[in-house]
Order: structure tokens, then sequence, then C-alpha cells
């Protein structure tokens, strides 16, 4: 008997219906979970797009998936996007600090903060779906849920699932996919208290609050499917080497010191292009990377391929000689880093958020610090200069990807996982 045969787990994150990390993150799983286990998961997911709402089921080996979406405004999808940007270090520290060791110390958090807490309401904000509680209490009388596995946490939504989930006796679990220091929020705080578990997809910056009863749940990719033999040559007009950024094309993404980068190195005589693959989130930030690249003279270095399936991001990878990945997102730990290394293709990419934990500094790709643009460019230069350090860091990569990252480690982690949150041992 495999370890969640007879569960039902009933997922819900602010997840699309493709193009994103924790998408690929959930599919992955979801997948190799059902291949591994009799298990019936229900994910309830969002889309931009009325025809997309409703159910489908997929059936796996042993398990199946069933998903149910809901409608969210395309303008308040992109408004929810766009609206979530990295806060300088100085104030997220400050603010853990106030939060950690002042509001939550034990004399003041039992006579004033958890009083204020308990009566503070959470206001929906863009990019939540309407009808969330109906479409699971419509789900959960055809379907006995045994764990609500929650991906998003500390809005409205959440909130309205955690009662459900009171009410109704079903334990419930967090997966966190950003940076851990969003964990130290008011509203996180708050609803983490009702939950029988939290985990993350990185170990860094994990508040003392959470550090007790938190799990590492980190990311895991498909090893087998990720390696550059198997990719296919995509089409190119020159052979010079390739700088990559497969993710959403958004202000927070990195797309814009990625073009800055290119003006640089185009000035310092250096051959290169730039490729970018991912779902575009905002009509308004596209123009204004186009413009970018004008301003940088880069016309015929940079391109935009949209939105790529598994297959052609895996080619790409293929083409490519070196991640640029800039980001000033929350990140979690990006699974662009470990594609990337599984491909033989070395990432340069800020340190923000668990990015320090899919890579080794120097040895498979360059960690650079939050918003340092010189030596980002000088980091690109030294691999687009250097193929014998590539080749270096292809090696490694690979390896470090296969032996920590692979989706039979992360179908472990999440069986431990939810097993520990039902208070049943491992078989």
């Amino acid at each position: 008997m495999a370890r969640l045969d007879g569960l039902t787990i009933l997922r819900y994150g602010h997840v699309y219906d493709g193009g994103g990390g924790m998408e690929q993150y959930l599919a992955d799983l979801n997948r190799v979970l059902s291949e591994n286990n009799r298990l019936t998961t229900i994910q309830v997911q969002l889309t931009s797009q009325p025809d997309r709402v409703g159910e489908g089921e997929t059936l796996f080996e042993k398990g199946r998936l069933v998903r149910s979406s809901l409608f969210v405004e395309q303008a308040a999808h992109e408004r929810a996007i766009t609206g979530h940007t990295a806060k300088p270090t100085f104030s997220r520290r400050i603010k853990k600090v106030i939060i950690e060791r002042i509001l939550f110390l034990p004399g003041l958090h039992a006579c004033i903060t958890r009083p204020l807490l308990g009566k503070r309401r959470i206001h929906a904000r863009d990019g939540e779906p309407r009808g969330l509680v109906s479409t699971v209490s419509d789900l959960y009388r055809r379907f006995p849920v045994d764990l609500i596995c929650l991906h998003s946490a500390g809005s409205a939504d959440s909130a309205e699932l955690l009662d459900f989930a009171a009410k109704n006796q079903i334990p419930v679990v967090y997966v966190h996919h950003f940076s851990n220091d969003r964990l130290a929020s008011f509203s996180m705080r708050t609803q983490i208290g009702k939950m029988a578990a939290v985990g993350g997809v990185t170990g860094v910056d994990v508040p003392r609050f959470a550090q007790p009863s938190f799990a590492t749940v980190a990311d895991g990719i498909d090893t087998d499917f990720f390696q550059k033999k198997n990719a296919s040559l995509v089409q190119r007009t020159t052979q010079v080497p390739l700088i990559f950024l497969g993710a959403r094309i958004t202000p927070t993404k990195g797309q814009a010191d990625v073009i800055r980068a290119a003006g640089e190195l185009k000035r310092r005589g250096i051959a290169f292009e730039v490729a970018f693959g991912g779902r575009l989130d905002s009509p308004g930030f596209e123009k204004e990377i186009k413009d970018l690249i004008i301003a940088e003279h880069v016309e015929d270095r940079v391109f935009l391929l949209g939105q790529l399936n598994s297959t052609q991001l895996r080619d790409w990878y293929g083409a490519a000689a070196v991640l640029a990945f800039p980001t000033r997102h929350h990140e979690g730990l990006p699974r662009i880093l470990l594609e990337c290394q599984a491909m033989g293709v070395p990432p340069v990419v800020f340190d923000i958020g668990g990015t320090s934990e899919g890579l080794i500094d120097g040895q498979t790709g360059y960690l650079v610090k939050l918003g340092d643009f010189k030596t980002l460019v000088a980091r690109l230069q030294t691999l687009l200069e250097q193929p014998e350090r590539r080749a270096q860091f292809a090696v490694a990569g690979r390896k470090l990807v296969e032996s920590k990252f692979s989706l039979a480690a992360l179908a472990a982690r999440h069986e431990e996982f939810y097993l520990r949150a039902l208070g049943r041992k491992s078989h």
C-alpha cells in the first residue's frame, strides 16, 4: 500500500491554467503523487478566460486529478501581478523586528496583539476570485476531503477557506512558494496559527515563530526530461552565445535589467543574443520593455518568444549559454534555476529569497547581490567569454540537480509533510 492511498487532497492557490513556476510545480507534484498513490487530488485554480471556467479530470497510473477553475478578470489579474514588488531589504528587516520581537512578545501578544488580530478583517484584493467557498462546498459534498493544502495564504480567500475547514474539521497545511520573510506579516502569522503544518520551498530566513514546525518541501523537476541530449535545435540566424530568461514577463522578474545589461555588453563589443520566453502578465510592461530595447539599441540582439510549453522551454535551454535571472520578486526556490542547471546552463541570479539554495555560487552559477548591476554585467561577460568555465559549471550543475531536486525527492517530501499533518506515521 502506498503512503497516501485512499486520501483526497484539495489544493488551492493563486495559480492559473499554465505559464508560471508555481503552476509547473503543482503539475509535476500532482502527476508524480498520482503515479505513486491511489489518491484523489482536487485543484481549485484561477483563470482569466471565461471559456475555461469549470471542471476537468485527468487520470494517472493510480490516482486522479480534478481541476476546478474560477474566473478572475484579466485587469484584476494584471494589477495583482504588477503590484507585487520586492520591498527594500532595510524595510523588511525593520518590519521583521517589530512583528517578531515586539508585537509578538508573550505578554504583549496575549493582552493586545491577539485580540486586535482576532478582530482584524482581511479585505479581498485584486486577483482573488468570487464564489470560492461555494465552489469548495460543492466539491466537498461530492468528494470526502481529508486535507486542504493551501499554496497561497494571508489573503481574504484563504481566510474564508480556513473558516470552512474549521467548520468541517478538515486539517489545513500551507506550502509557501515565496521568500520566507513574508511569513512574518500580520495576516500570514494569524492564519498560520490555524494550520496543522507549514512548509516552504526554501529554508532560508524562516521566522523564529515558524521554525519549530516548519518543513522544507523544496521543488523538484523531471531530470529525465530536462537533459541536453533531448533538446531539439531551435531556429537562430547566428550561433553567438545566447542569454536566456524563461520566466513570466513582469516588472519583478528581471527582463528590464537583462535588457540594460545587453546594452552594456554590446557597448563592450561582446557577441551575444538574448531571448525571453514566458507568459505576458501585463501589456503595459510589454510596451515598456520594447521601448527599453530601442533605447539600449539592442533591437538586433533581443527577442521575445512568447509563452513556451515545456518542450519549447527545454529546447531554448539547449540553445542557451547562460541564464540571466536578476529577479526582484519574493522568490522561494525558482524552478528555472533547477531546469537550466539540469540542462547544463549556468545561471546568474540576484540573491533574494531562496535563490541561494538553488545553486552553488562560483561552482554551478553566480549569485549576485540584489540590485548590483555592475557585477551582474561582469558575471554575464565572464560566462559569455569563457566557454571552458561554462562547461565546468554545466557538469557541476547537473550533478547538483540530480542529487537534490528530482521528482522522486519532491514526492517524498510532500508525502511526509501530509502524513505528519494528518498525524499518521510513514509506512
